[in-house]
């Protein structure tokens, strides 16, 4: 208090005006497209909202022989996709704190350019969300690039697992990571506010 609660309360008034426009402008479901109900089956392009897609991605993309027995139990693959792997997202999201901590507090407005890793990590986060997303829409993927789904899957699954790295380890390097030109800190004053022409 109060600075991060002004800005919390900035963000969720912008993002209430986001959702607002998007709710007035947009459908969720296009229903007149489907026709009507029919209990017996589903319309492929029926699929979650955008930020549930990830999740769908998983469960779209784990093969059925990844199911298991263990100690009597029966670990299928929706269980794997719908469960596991969404687990250890949220487990990463909850122990990132711990993992990006310093003993001196970092202003909400740091500059991502002068702490490489971290943005790093960021970004190949981001990468994979975006790209499990586009693994929960595969049909529609699939009617895009001409390709039937199983065909489109194996490129999806090494996207998920190589796109990250590689935009994390660009992010990285262009920000000097590898022990090239890194960004020049901003020299501060002793109230910690960036003053240019001073020196620390």
């Amino acid at each position: 208090m109060p600075n991060q609660a002004a800005v919390s309360a900035v963000v969720f008034f912008l993002t209430l005006a986001t959702l607002s426009l998007l709710s007035g402008f947009l459908p969720v479901h296009n229903i007149a497209e489907y026709g009507p109900n029919d209990p017996a089956s589903t319309p492929e392009l029926i699929m979650p909202d955008w930020f549930l897609m990830w999740g769908y991605g998983f469960l779209k993309l784990v093969p059925s022989w990844l199911s298991f027995d263990l100690f009597g139990l029966h670990f299928s693959a929706e269980l794997i996709g719908g469960l596991v792997l969404p687990g250890l997202v949220f487990l990463g999201v909850a122990l990132w704190p711990f993992v990006d901590s310093a003993p001196e507090p970092v202003h909400f407005t740091a500059d991502p350019t002068e702490r490489p890793w971290q943005t790093a990590v960021g970004m190949a986060a981001v990468t994979f969300v975006m790209l499990a997303s586009m693994a929960g829409m595969d049909v529609i993927v699939a009617d895009v690039v001409g390709m039937g789904t199983d065909q489109l899957r194996p490129y999806l699954i090494g996207s998920i697992v190589a796109g990250p790295i590689l935009i994390g380890l660009a992010s990285y390097a262009a920000l000097g990571g590898f022990g090239g030109d890194a960004p020049a800190e901003r020299p501060t004053t002793d109230e910690g506010e960036s003053s240019p022409g001073e020196e620390k």
